[in-house]
């Protein structure tokens, strides 16, 4: 038996878990839906994504039509519960370079009393108390709900640092903590340089800045890890993986980061595992397929592709890069996305596109 529990109802049980906290067409933008097919699964997880930005203090805003006026648009603060890290800090970062994408190390349901419970962001709260750490938002598995008096199960995206008073430099969290490096593992900058991928996470290395904090954001998801067993097993469900797609799309629009400013834990320090490259290669392609939608300026994702036409150059790009991290089950990521057909009705539409220009 599967509950959705409440989340103060949740604290209040305050029972201890195990810790393994690990953070430590012709196609133009917005004509996507006609297009081009989307899979069951990604359509779905379109159908989920919602809409949200930044008030002038850096506090995120979700945005919704109004009720009584469906064409005005209502914007209201998610909701924000400080880290025991953040209520105390006041400097902010020096100039936001990465999004850092992270997952709580913690099983997605936990067992209260018999009854297998799905958890939600205020745990991971609670996780990165007992650990001494702090990111700047935290992304469960439940709808990014209406503000309301009572009972409620989640948060979808839980703010976990105040509001800095300047939308482009937040406070600082501490969610990348570097130390020894697996030599075993895949190099990150090195598989940059040789398929062409510009990041700021190069500059980054390059410059030897003594905290990643400072040069941050990032959010923690509930669960972990994503990649063992895939894909039938640790797999965020797609109302989590919406919630993660909003706010990437948010903060890349804020800062100005590209869709490889956008990484993961895993590949600022190989030591890590969150959240995965089966888990950021599909985060990268709904960023794609976001900007087709015109979700996202194409400058922020289709810049730098050389090789004509750009659009179907990013995606290879993206699963290119997947194929050299894995070495395995890449049929069942193309699967889960719709890869393949995806690519060919990509590649007829800009053939099209083409064609209709030289009768033009």
């Amino acid at each position: 038996m599967s509950e959705r529990l409440g989340r103060r109802q949740f604290i209040e049980l305050g029972f201890k878990a195990p810790i393994a906290l690990s953070l430590p067409s012709f196609l133009t933008e917005g004509e996507i839906d006609e297009a081009l097919p989307l899979n069951e699964r990604v359509a779905e997880i379109f159908s989920l994504v919602e809409p949200l930005s930044f008030d002038s203090k850096g506090n995120l805003v979700v945005e919704r039509e109004s009720k009584e006026e469906p064409d005005v648009r209502v914007f209201r603060r998610v909701e924000t519960i400080p880290t025991q890290y953040s209520m105390t800090e006041t400097r902010r970062v020096n100039k936001v370079e990465l999004l850092v994408v992270h997952y709580d190390g913690n099983d997605r349901f936990w067992d209260v009393s018999g009854t297998k419970v799905e958890r939600h962001a205020e745990s991971t709260v609670w996780l990165l108390d007992r650990n001494g750490f702090s990111t700047h938002w935290c992304v469960d598995g439940f709808p990014i709900e209406e503000l309301k008096e009572g009972f409620v199960s989640g948060y979808g995206v839980l703010q976990t640092q105040p509001g800095s008073g300047d939308s482009k430099l937040p406070l600082i969290g501490a969610h990348v903590k570097m130390g020894v490096e697996d030599e075993s593992k895949v190099d990150t900058l090195q598989l940059f340089g040789k398929l062409g991928i510009q990041s700021r996470l190069q500059s980054l290395y390059e410059r030897k800045v003594g905290s990643f904090n400072f040069h941050t954001v990032g959010f923690e998801q509930v669960g972990t890890d994503f990649d063992l067993g895939f894909p039938s097993k640790n797999q965020p469900d797609n109302q989590q993986i919406a919630n993660a797609l909003s706010l990437s799309i948010a903060v890349m629009k804020q800062h100005n980061l590209t869709v490889w400013d956008v990484v993961g834990h895993h590949e600022v320090q190989e030591l890590k595992s969150d959240p995965g490259d089966y888990y950021m290669a599909t985060l990268r392609f709904l960023l794609g397929v976001a900007t087709l939608k015109g979700e996202l300026p194409e400058s922020l994702v289709f810049a730098g592709y050389e090789e004509a036409p750009d659009k179907e150059a990013y995606f290879r790009k993206v699963y290119e890069y997947l194929s050299e991290r894995k070495k395995g089950w890449l049929w069942h990521w193309k699967d889960l996305v719709g890869y393949d057909e995806f690519m060919k009705s990509l590649s007829a539409s800009v053939l099209q596109k083409e064609g209709e220009s030289k009768w033009r």
